[in-house]
């Protein structure tokens, strides 16, 4: 059971990393910046701590919460952020004591 955990939370970040990405590269397509470069700026800046932040979270979850988590962020194409800050997180979350950051990943671009 543990295994099946550690895959979907994995899946779930990877889901939520692609939906923030494609946000990011639509954005500097619609300005003047270099879409590629964006994408590959942020990668190189937070996926990291965004992985590690994230999995932390995500281990309080039950199996049930996060393939409801898992399915929410494929068919919303919303990353968790947005999940936090929109109140669609799931009740395991909403109650926790120290929700994360939601300024989390502006301070690195």
């Amino acid at each position: 059971m543990q295994q099946i955990k550690s895959d979907l939370i994995c899946e779930i970040i990877r889901a939520s990393q692609t939906n923030l990405l494609e946000k990011k590269k639509r954005a500097a397509e619609n300005s003047s910046d270099d879409d590629d470069q964006c994408v590959t700026d942020w990668i190189f800046k937070n996926a990291r701590h965004y992985r590690e932040r994230f999995c932390e979270e995500l281990e309080a979850c039950a199996c049930k919460e996060l393939s409801e988590i898992l399915k929410e962020l494929t068919h919303s194409k919303t990353d968790l952020e947005e999940m936090l800050a929109e109140n669609q997180v799931l009740s395991g979350w909403k109650n926790k004591q120290n929700p994360l950051n939601p300024e989390g990943d502006k301070k690195h671009g």
